[in-house]
């Protein structure tokens, strides 16, 4: 079986676009402890059913979580409840993707700004439909060869994979790994959410 790095979709603007796309996801209490439910703060309308954060978790919205349970990936070992404590009005869908600069900077010039800098719109919240959920993934070590000195963190060339440890179809090792199982289920039900990078095999 074939595996990938899992990354969210390629956005322009660098961590400008990346923060638009992905907000952000607090997992801990302040007594650094994770929580049940996680938060989620981030732009609307516009929300991903499917998206990474931290390349640790995966936010899913309930009918993507429901199939990827219904068929048995295997690797997800603990599903959170979410809920949204912000969410900013910033349709950014709607700029020019192609433009070298966002159409609006957020105050400051921080990228999180798009989000700490703005007022929550509850107006939002009556427009999602579906809940959403956090997933904590299992954790495997030592599957990957390495086999270049020079790191690679555009195609990662410099390591290959070592399918027959391999025990998940979804999993951390530095970064979120997924089998081909999960790539055709996600590219078949979700919409430009996810890019998938694939590995090597160890020979």
């Amino acid at each position: 079986m074939k595996y990938y790095i899992i990354k969210n979709r390629k956005m322009p603007w660098s961590d400008y676009g990346n923060t638009l796309f992905e907000g952000s996801l607090s997992v801990m209490d302040e007594n650094y402890q994770i929580t049940e439910v996680h938060k989620i703060e981030r732009t609307a309308p516009y929300i991903p059913e499917i998206y990474t954060t931290f390349s640790r978790y995966i936010v899913v919205r309930e009918d993507i979580k429901d199939l990827l349970l219904n068929n048995d990936i295997k690797g997800i070992e603990k599903v959170h409840p979410t809920e949204f404590t912000k969410l900013v009005d910033i349709d950014w869908q709607q700029w020019d993707l192609n433009a070298p600069n966002p159409k609006v900077y957020p105050r400051g010039g921080e990228p999180i700004n798009y989000i700490k800098g703005r007022k929550h719109n509850p107006k939002f919240l009556d427009l999602i439909s579906h809940s959403y959920y956090s997933l904590g993934l299992a954790e495997q070590e030592k599957i990957f060869e390495i086999v270049s000195d020079k790191d690679d963190y555009e195609n990662y060339t410099d390591i290959r994979i070592k399918t027959a440890e391999v025990k998940y179809d979804l999993f951390q090792c530095g970064s979120i790994i997924a089998s081909e199982k999960f790539k055709n289920l996600i590219e078949t039900h979700t919409d430009n959410c996810l890019r998938f990078i694939p590995l090597q095999e160890s020979k």
